[in-house]
């Protein structure tokens, strides 16, 4: 949609006619920080859920991004008011299509435990089949006694005007974590970019802003084996004053949405995790501590985690030529269909936009089983071994040596 004004209108019509949005305001910012557009929101209906969302380049853009994650949210959360399907996979797969939950365990019996199934499509095949309802809605209601598959993250949820554009959008979060986690977890050291190489005007303002306040901005190209760009910025904050380190991640077959938007989500972390800071010394924890993003967050707050990263750091800024690709939706769908396709990976989706706030706009949840999972209870890290095997490979590293410091995505 290219009247963002007119998608704003819609989405506030949205969430106020069905009394969803609760409040909304334009949060302030620490005096001492990059100067950006914040807004933060509260939405629910029986229980309140938070959303915010933030632009260095517009305050409209902002405005955009928090309304949109209140749809999103609000669609992912409500499981309890789904119409489900209630089975087992051995029986269920002699009349339709579903998602073999040995796909995420390795244990057999699961095909034979009930789940609570939803209708979604097998995106390989472009066929309806179902999909366990805990991988699509993130939210505390799940069944009693039914197996967990994975952890419940927000991973792969995404909404937009169309159906295409939504499901492109919930496909892109799911590659550039799995290309950061990949990458993090090899320790691979991704090539970091000379931004002033790039003449894009959106990096050039973000580089004016993290220089200004005594910020290092760095960006690095993580694109793995599926070759669909992803990158990931990193602000570093040597003053003590804030976060240490904080990153943001973006993948996009357009380089320069993936380039701006992986710094838009930087900029957005900093004020959340410095508003942390106060309690970080009562509160440090062990890397075995950590269940939260909120732990995970206060981890990377000292000066002392900044060396974690030299394996990244320790590197001269490459050269680039950028070039601009500008692609449909529908295109870049079967780009990344096939890249799917050339590496043996499932995929599957589903519209699971609440009923009552369906007005041209669209949430979609996507799940990739086999690639690696963002995750954030380090005790029980969630980790696709085969696939953080066959990325290291790719990168030509002769034997696999996990990272065992947490990683700092939130």
């Amino acid at each position: 949609m290219s009247n963002p004004t007119a998608l704003i209108s819609k989405l506030l019509r949205i969430l106020e006619s069905n009394n969803y949005l609760k409040k909304i305001e334009l949060t302030l910012n620490f005096p001492d920080e990059p100067p950006i557009f914040r807004y933060r929101a509260s939405v629910g209906e029986n229980e309140e859920i938070y959303t915010g969302g933030a632009s260095f380049l517009s305050k409209e853009n902002a405005l955009l991004k928090c309304l949109g994650e209140s749809v999103e949210r609000l669609s992912s959360n409500f499981y309890i008011q789904r119409n489900l399907i209630l089975g087992n996979y051995i029986n269920l797969k002699k009349k339709f299509n579903i998602l073999d939950p040995c796909l995420y365990l390795t244990d057999k019996s699961s095909r034979q435990k009930v789940f609570g199934w939803y209708w979604g499509v097998d995106f390989l095949t472009e066929k309806q089949c179902l999909i366990p309802a805990q991988l699509l809605f993130f939210s505390k209601y799940i069944r009693i006694n039914e197996p967990e598959l994975t952890h419940r993250v927000s991973t792969g949820s995404a909404g937009w005007t169309d159906l295409q554009t939504a499901l492109l959008k919930s496909l892109y979060e799911i590659i550039e974590r799995d290309a950061f986690m990949t990458n993090y977890l090899n320790k691979i050291p991704s090539p970091m970019i000379d931004l002033k190489t790039l003449r894009i005007p959106e990096v050039d303002l973000a580089y004016k802003k993290a220089t200004r306040y005594n910020l290092d901005l760095c960006l690095f190209d993580i694109t793995n084996d599926l070759q669909i760009p992803s990158y990931m910025s990193v602000l570093i904050d040597r003053t003590g004053i804030g976060p240490a380190v904080v990153i943001g991640l973006k993948a996009c077959l357009n380089k320069k949405e993936a380039i701006t938007g992986c710094m838009e989500e930087a900029f957005y972390l900093r004020p959340w995790l410095r508003a942390q800071t106060a309690n970080y010394k009562a509160r440090k924890k062990g890397t075995k501590e950590i269940k939260t993003v909120k732990d995970r967050a206060l981890y990377w707050m000292g000066l002392e985690k900044i060396k974690e990263l030299n394996f990244l750091m320790n590197q001269k800024p490459q050269k680039i030529k950028f070039s601009e690709t500008n692609l449909s939706s529908k295109k870049q769908l079967a780009y990344i269909k096939k890249s799917l396709q050339y590496g043996g990976f499932e995929a599957f989706y589903s519209d699971i936009t609440l009923t009552g706030l369906e007005m041209d706009y669209f949430i979609t949840r996507a799940v990739i089983p086999k690639l690696q999972p963002l995750y954030f209870y380090e005790k029980k890290p969630q980790l696709r071994i085969e696939r953080i095997k066959k990325v290291s490979k790719f990168f030509g590293q002769k034997k696999v040596s996990l990272n065992k410091i947490p990683h700092p995505m939130l």
